[in-house]
């Protein structure tokens, strides 16, 4: 859940809910590849300025959503198969935000490096 914070004159801040423990506000009107991420995955977690971007790029690449998802999926299916023929290590590059089965979910037992380049991933 989003809840606005903040008032006046000030850009328009929101906390997501359990946020006291991040600490960061997030300006709802500037967009974010991990929240874009998301809402292409069907998550819940974007603003209005994420799915706009969204909605442009596949306006660009018709299907692009399909894209994404058939991506993810191909993770949920390559994790168990490398796990199986012993491979234990590994580099999830830009794993994106709290909506989707994560390496580390599908790969139990192993602790996989997580490469984030998007601060509000970190969330």
């Amino acid at each position: 859940m989003m809840t606005s914070q903040g008032g006046g004159n000030d850009a328009v801040m929101a906390m997501q809910e359990g946020a006291h423990e991040w600490g960061a506000p997030v300006d709802v009107n500037v967009s974010s590849l991990s929240r874009i991420y998301d809402h292409l995955l069907g998550g819940g977690h974007s603003f209005a300025s994420d799915r706009a971007v969204a909605d442009a790029i596949i306006e660009s690449v018709p299907r692009y959503d399909m894209f994404v998802r058939e991506s993810r999926a191909f993770v949920r299916r390559a994790v168990p198969h490398m796990l199986t023929a012993g491979i234990e290590q590994f580099l999830d590059l830009g794993a994106g935000l709290g909506g989707v089965r994560h390496v580390h979910e599908l790969a139990l037992g192993v602790s996989p490096s997580y490469v984030r380049d998007d601060p509000n991933a970190d969330h």
